[in-house]
């Protein structure tokens, strides 16, 4: 808005989320001829408004949801995004975030040492893993149905018929009554 500096350009468009709180450059649009979009709800104005998108523009989420609609749709109607294709753009970019409230967000990441895993739980102090000690996995119990020596690469007959003890064969354990 300043015409002495060197980088000064007229605004071609203007665009308002919340048309209550940016009367001012909407009312100074309307003297210069300067086309308007404008998020707007039911209860706001349209005095001066050439195009009133009807959203929530309220919330945050919803207002960056809105820009990232109409930035797609932008390049869209610019030929450089198809229709065919998703745009791989998330609506996340959109959103404002304050610095602060993300570093009060992020958790604190925890210093490991290596002192958390020298004693591990049912390690004998001292031990180390390879002497034959402690047998891992020695208290494991299969589920039924499975053999302690099946061979996984076995080539399976996916087209057999289900056998008795199948799901599929089996009888409903109460029938089910309308009270």
């Amino acid at each position: 808005t300043n015409q002495i500096q060197r980088a000064f350009r007229e605004p071609r468009l203007i665009i308002v989320t919340d048309p209550v709180a940016d009367h001012q450059p909407i009312t100074e649009a309307s003297y210069v001829n300067v086309p308007v979009i404008g998020f707007v709800t039911s209860d706001n104005p349209l005095r001066y408004i050439d195009i009133a998108i009807p959203c929530n523009n309220r919330g945050p989420q919803s207002i960056g949801l809105m820009l990232w609609f109409l930035a797609r749709e932008v390049l869209r109607l610019r030929g450089q995004l198809p229709r065919t294709e998703p745009w791989d753009v998330m609506p996340d970019l959109f959103f404002y975030r304050d610095v602060e409230e993300v570093a009060k967000e992020e958790p604190v990441a925890a210093v490991e040492t290596h002192e958390q895993y020298d004693n591990m739980a049912g390690q004998v102090e001292g031990q180390e893993w390879n002497d034959g000690a402690v047998n891992m996995g020695a208290n494991v119990s299969l589920q039924p149905g499975y053999a302690a020596n099946e061979d996984w690469n076995a080539p399976e007959d996916w087209n057999k018929p289900a056998t008795a003890e199948s799901w599929a064969n089996q009888q409903p354990a109460q029938a089910w009554t309308s009270s």
